[in-house]
């Protein structure tokens, strides 16, 4: 992918300047019509007609790009986390847990989500009945199909938060290298690739070292899920049974 960018940079396809600037700006040119595809998430509905609602006759929306024509695409996704909290100090937790459960669970909830045409909502199964662009609905439809729920470590074993809690971050990340391939700054991408991979280890080693230090029950077969096959999810089940 980082190649196939360098490769629009140098055949002077993506417009000068595209590379550095933030998502506001690149979104409001893109609609202004300077640009024809806009690489951005399934947010970006929401908030290119938020600010331009004339743009939604033009407003269409491509597929994950493969090397070959005709590829089958799998993106995968580890659950998602929660966006609300019960604080355990709560006054009124009974209160709190029933607006929680019984609100934000509900069809009527998930379908006002994808009103906004933000973040996919919980259940995508009612994006069809929202009042959302046909772009987002068509790349929702897409998600159906080829986006599977990954495993997640921490869900395995809770011990995990202090690995998490020890580890630093590693520099450069990805967003610096592919910035650096567009630059020129980059000029060996796989090698670059390979070192963050490095370097990633061992800061994950480091980490978990450093949580068996203060007592937690980790190892990096945390990490190891033997039985997550592709194009499937990895079920709540599938924890206890690897």
């Amino acid at each position: 992918m980082i190649e196939f960018l360098v490769s629009l940079s140098r055949d002077k396809v993506l417009v000068p300047g595209a590379n550095s600037w933030l998502d506001d700006v690149a979104r409001a040119r893109w609609t202004a019509g300077i640009a024809a595809y806009y690489f951005d998430g399934p947010w970006c509905p929401g908030v290119a007609l938020k600010a331009t609602p004339g743009f939604a006759d033009k407003l269409g929306v491509g597929p994950i790009l493969t090397p070959e024509a005709g590829a089958e695409v799998a993106t995968y996704h580890v659950p998602q986390p929660g966006d609300y909290w019960l604080s355990s100090t709560s006054k009124n937790a009974a209160l709190a847990n029933k607006l929680l459960s019984e609100h934000f669970t509900t069809e009527e909830y998930s379908r006002r989500v994808a009103d906004t045409m933000s973040q996919p909502p919980r259940d995508i199964s009612v994006v069809d009945q929202s009042q959302a662009h046909p772009a987002y609905k068509k790349l929702i439809g897409w998600f159906k199909e080829s986006v599977f729920l990954a495993p997640e470590p921490i869900a395995g074993n809770k011990d995990l938060q202090q690995v998490q809690i020890a580890t630093k971050p590693v520099t450069p990340t990805l967003g610096d290298i592919v910035q650096g391939a567009l630059t020129g700054d980059v000029t060996d991408v796989r090698a670059a690739l390979t070192k963050l991979s490095s370097d990633s280890a061992a800061m994950r080693d480091a980490a978990i070292a450093a949580a068996k230090a203060k007592g937690a029950q980790v190892s990096l077969d945390d990490y190891a899920f033997p039985n997550w096959k592709p194009r499937t999810d990895y079920t709540k089940p599938m924890y206890a049974e690897r």
